[in-house]
C-alpha cells in the first residue's frame, strides 16, 4: 500500500512539471548566455625569424587570454589577438593552446596548434669572455658542411666561414653588447639564433709619479738640479715611468709644487709614486721634503717661508690622500716623508743615510743587488730574475757590473736603533713590531733593510718603500738589468689593484 502511494505521488509531480513547462512556450531559449567563456577562432601559428607567432580571433566576451605552451603558461591581461614565443629550435615539436577568460574569470575550452621548424642546428656553448680590452667569442658546431656563419655585434654583422668556432673583438669600447650568431646550411636556410647580452667594462689603474721637476721634460729636470744635489736619478725614473702604461693602466706626472699648491686631485689615483734621490752629504739627506739648505720643492729662495710652506702643503695633501685609503710607493730619500704623513712615528724612518752627488769609482766593477726575504710568491717579486745561495733570502741583481753607482743610501740598519737585539732574527722581528711594517728585502746579510710594506690599517692605504744604495736609477748610460724596473712596476700595479678593489 505504501509503495503504490509513493508511485502515484511521483507521477502527479512529474505531470505538474510538464504542464508548467508547456505553458511557458513563449520564452526564447536561444537568448540564454552560457556560463563558460567562448573559445577563440581562426587560430594559426607561423615562424617569424626565431619566434613562433600565434594569431586568432576573440569572441565578444573575451577579457583576457591564457596561452599554454611547451615550456609553461603565459597569462595575458588583455583581449590580445597575437602572441610571440621564441626561440624556436629545429627538430622539435612545439604545441600552443589558447583559451579565453571572460570578465568573471570563466575559462573557455582551448584551441590548439603545433609547429615544427626545419633547418640547421644552432651552435652550442656560445660564450663571451673579456680579456683586457678584447672580447673573445667561442662556440661549438653541431653540424659540419655549413655554408656560412653570421655573427651580429649590436648593429654590425660579421660574415664567417662555416667552420669558424671563435671570433675576437679587439680593443672594444666599454658598454652593453648583444652578440647574436646564426648558421646557414648549403640550402641557405638559417639556424635558430643564439644570443648573449654582455657588459664590457674596464677597471683602469690610475697611477701618478710625483717628482721635483715642474714637468717631465729634460729641460725641466735640468732646471731642478742644485749646487750640491742632482736629480738625474729622478729624471731617469720619471722618463721610464710611462713604460708601465698599458691598456688598463694610465700614468700621469705631477710636480711636488703642483701637489703642494692644491692643483692636483690625488684622490683620482689608486697609487702614487713619490721619488726623490737628490743626494747631499750630512744629515740633510734625511730632511725630505724639508731641507734647511735647499728648496727642493718649486722655484724660490734657497731658504725661507715660501719653500717651507710648500713642503708643509705637500705633506698635508699626501697625508690626506694616505688617510683616505691612497696607496703609496716612496723611494730613496722620499722615504723620510713617512713620519710626516703618519705611516710611522719619528723612530720609524731609516736610521742610516748618506749620499753625495757623484759616482763612486770603487763601486763600478761589481754587480749590486738585494736579498728577497719575503715570500717569493709575493706579487712584488713576480718575474724577477733571481738566484739562491750565500744569503738569508733569494738574491736578485739591481745594478749590473760596470754600471756607475752613487752609493746614495737611506736604509734601516738592524745593528743599532730601537730594534737592536742580541740576534739578527730578534732585531728584524723587533723592527717589524716597532714600525708596523713587513720586511720585503735587504742586503745579503740581512742587517740592512731596503724594502718594507706597511699594510692598510683601517681607512689608510698601503705603503711600500724601496730604498738603499742598490736602488739607483741613473747608472751612467751603462747596460743594466731589469729587476729594479720589474719590482717597481709590480709594486705600483699591485698598489693600484688594491685601490680598485676598495
Amino acid at each position: 500500500m505504501i509503495k503504490i502511494f509513493k508511485r502515484i505521488s511521483m507521477f502527479l509531480a512529474f505531470g505538474f512539471l510538464l504542464t508548467l513547462t508547456y505553458s511557458c512556450e513563449d520564452v526564447e531559449l536561444s537568448a540564454i548566455t552560457p556560463t563558460i567563456s567562448q573559445k577563440v577562432s581562426a587560430l594559426s601559428v607561423a615562424l617569424n625569424g626565431d619566434d613562433a607567432v600565434l594569431t586568432w580571433t576573440n569572441p565578444s566576451n573575451a577579457s583576457s587570454i591564457v596561452v599554454a605552451h611547451t615550456n609553461g603558461v603565459a597569462n595575458i591581461e588583455s583581449a590580445a589577438t597575437t602572441f610571440s614565443y621564441g626561440i624556436i629550435d629545429v627538430n622539435k615539436d612545439y604545441t600552443f593552446t589558447v583559451k579565453t577568460k571572460d570578465a568573471e574569470g570563466n575559462l573557455s575550452l582551448g584551441e590548439t596548434v603545433s609547429l615544427r621548424r626545419e633547418g640547421p642546428e644552432a651552435v652550442r656553448n656560445f660564450k663571451a669572455e673579456q680579456d683586457v680590452r678584447d672580447v673573445i667569442l667561442t662556440w661549438d658546431l653541431i653540424e659540419s658542411g655549413l655554408q656560412s656563419i653570421k655573427l651580429q655585434i649590436n648593429d654590425d654583422v660579421v660574415d664567417l666561414p662555416g667552420n669558424a668556432t671563435s671570433y675576437t673583438i679587439s680593443d672594444i669600447a666599454e658598454g652593453n653588447y648583444t652578440f647574436k650568431i646564426n648558421n646557414f646550411n648549403t640550402a641557405n636556410v638559417i639556424s635558430p639564433s643564439r644570443i648573449i647580452e654582455f657588459l664590457v667594462s674596464f677597471d683602469i689603474r690610475k697611477i701618478a709619479f710625483l717628482g721635483a721637476a715642474a714637468e717631465n721634460t729634460q729641460a725641466a729636470w735640468n732646471a731642478s738640479n742644485g749646487g750640491d744635489f742632482t736629480v738625474d736619478d729622478d729624471e731617469t725614473a720619471a722618463t721610464w715611468f710611462p713604460n708601465i702604461a698599458g691598456p688598463l693602466t694610465e700614468v700621469t706626472y705631477h710636480s711636488f709644487t703642483d701637489v703642494a699648491n692644491g692643483d692636483v686631485d690625488l684622490s683620482v689615483y689608486q697609487a702614487i709614486w713619490i721619488q726623490y734621490d737628490g743626494g747631499w752629504w750630512g744629515d740633510r739627506v734625511a730632511q725630505f721634503p724639508k731641507n734647511g739648505a735647499n728648496c727642493i720643492i718649486g722655484e724660490g729662495p734657497a731658504d725661507g717661508p715660501p719653500c717651507s710652506d710648500l713642503a708643509d702643503n705637500l705633506i698635508n695633501n699626501v697625508k690626506t690622500y694616505y688617510e683616505a685609503g691612497g696607496n703609496i710607493l716612496v723611494s730613496n730619500y722620499a722615504v723620510f716623508i713617512l713620519d710626516d704623513i703618519g705611516v710611522v712615528d719619528g723612530n720609524g724612518v731609516p736610521n742610516q743615510a748618506w749620499g753625495g752627488i757623484g759616482y763612486e769609482d770603487w763601486a763600478t766593477g761589481g754587480a749590486w743587488g738585494g736579498s728577497w726575504t719575503a715570500d717569493t710568491s709575493s706579487p712584488y717579486f713576480a718575474g724577477v730574475s733571481s738566484s739562491t745561495g750565500g744569503c738569508i733570502g733569494t738574491n736578485f741583481e739591481t745594478l749590473a757590473a760596470g754600471t756607475l753607482k752613487k752609493n746614495r743610501v737611506a736604509q734601516y740598519n738592524m745593528n743599532f736603533g730601537p730594534w737592536e737585539a742580541a740576534t739578527l732574527d730578534e732585531a728584524r722581528s723587533n723592527f717589524e713590531a716597532a714600525v708596523g711594517g713587513d720586511i720585503l728585502w735587504g742586503n745579503c746579510e740581512g742587517n740592512e733593510v731596503w724594502g718594507v710594506e706597511w699594510p692598510s690599517n683601517g681607512t689608510t692605504g698601503t705603503v711600500v718603500c724601496a730604498i738603499g744604495g742598490t736602488w739607483d736609477w741613473e747608472v751612467g748610460g751603462a747596460p743594466n738589468g731589469n729587476n729594479m724596473k720589474i719590482i717597481t712596476k709590480n709594486i705600483l700595479s699591485h698598489l693600484a689593484d688594491l685601490g680598485l678593489a676598495n
